[in-house]
């Protein structure tokens, strides 16, 4: 069996980014899902230092993106529903002229409102100040409970309420985890996000028919992942959506080996799982192939029954299957495979149990 490779990808669809107005949209959803009179809080990434003065390039949070659009560190949004009049309220760095001479543009406060449709913008030094006086006399506070840094920093602020309690102040009672909410909105996607998420796995599959074809004996397996982050990034899609796996022989039994930096020999198969990320929106992909072009006659029978096996859970996908469902059927038709070919042995019902 020799692998052909399929060049038909030749013209990239579709759009590059999320309009502005859809992540207006988003607050909007998750406005409907909050109580009235509460306050929800998110956060933004910040900037993880790789060495001295340089940082790793920045990654957005994606529960903060999601909603905003917004793409620098630090920040936080705020959103208020209160007095039927629900407000999106942005806390981000200021504009700096000697920041931005060595580090680039920030967007400011007054553009953060026209741009991304905030109600309003604050500088992020303010918030410490003005956070307790949102917090005052509300009922309820979502926040990501998974994010530490965040639960520190909310029952600082409601602790501060709390000390002006002689004064009047009221203190929200009731804390709610935002993180089921917004994966659950996250979920359903428009046809924008749709045609994003198309957009980000046709440049992956482009990435990984470079990777076939680049492919050879004796070439080292890093050698084949800047390709991948090379095909990435000459069509917007500048970071991987997460390390890439670039395994050949053996390392494919490592189910998450990054090293990817042992020679490539003949007759191996090569394991390659890598997506390239899009505007904050991720593509995975996992393929395997032989180095040299050819299958031997045992990788042909192996390789046949994985993709039988992916075809038939892919066939079974519908509304409400459950993952565990799916992995189920992948777990009974890759035992039964096995078994066919007198690899395993047993009964089948056992083995599953087993």
């Amino acid at each position: 069996m020799t692998i052909v490779h399929d060049t038909t990808l030749t013209q990239l669809p579709g759009i590059a980014s999320l309009p502005l107005s859809d992540f207006k949209t988003h607050r909007a959803n998750f406005f409907d899902k909050m109580k009235p009179n509460s306050i929800a809080l998110f956060g933004a990434a910040s900037e993880v230092t790789r060495s001295n003065d340089t940082e790793y390039a920045f990654c957005q949070n994606k529960h903060f993106y999601y909603l905003t659009g917004f793409n620098e560190p630090d920040a936080l949004l705020l959103l208020l529903k209160k007095d039927n009049n629900p407000q999106a309220i942005l806390f981000s760095l200021p504009k700096d002229k000697s920041h931005e001479v060595w580090h680039g543009r920030r967007v400011g406060q007054e553009k953060a409102c026209q741009q991304y449709n905030f109600d309003q913008s604050y500088v992020l030094d303010e918030l410490s100040s003005l956070l307790p006086n949102y917090l005052n006399g509300l009922s309820q506070v979502y926040f990501c409970f998974d994010n530490s840094g965040m639960s520190q920093q909310v029952f600082t602020w409601l602790s501060h309420v709390r000390s002006t309690a002689r004064q009047g102040s009221k203190v929200p009672e009731v804390l709610i985890d935002a993180s089921p909410i917004i994966n659950e909105l996250r979920l359903i996607k428009s046809a924008n996000e749709i045609e994003l998420m198309r957009q980000v796995n046709y440049i992956s599959g482009l990435a990984h028919q470079r990777a076939m074809q680049k492919a050879a004996v004796g070439m080292f397996e890093y050698q084949i992942e800047t390709e991948l982050l090379h095909e990435f990034s000459r069509h917007g899609a500048r970071h991987p959506a997460y390390a890439s796996i670039v395994a050949g022989g053996d390392n494919a039994n490592i189910l998450h080996y990054t090293d990817n930096g042992e020679t490539l020999q003949n007759n191996d198969l090569l394991l390659i799982d890598a997506g390239g990320e899009l505007s904050g929106y991720a593509a995975d992909i996992t393929r395997t192939f032989p180095v040299n072009g050819k299958f031997t006659a045992p990788q042909t029978v192996l390789y046949q029954l994985v993709l039988d096996t992916q075809l038939t859970v892919i066939s079974a996908i519908k509304p409400g299957i459950t993952f565990a469902k799916l992995n189920e059927i992948a777990n009974e038709c890759l035992t039964q495979g096995l078994l066919d070919l007198a690899i395993l042995s047993g009964d089948l019902a056992q083995l599953l149990l087993d």
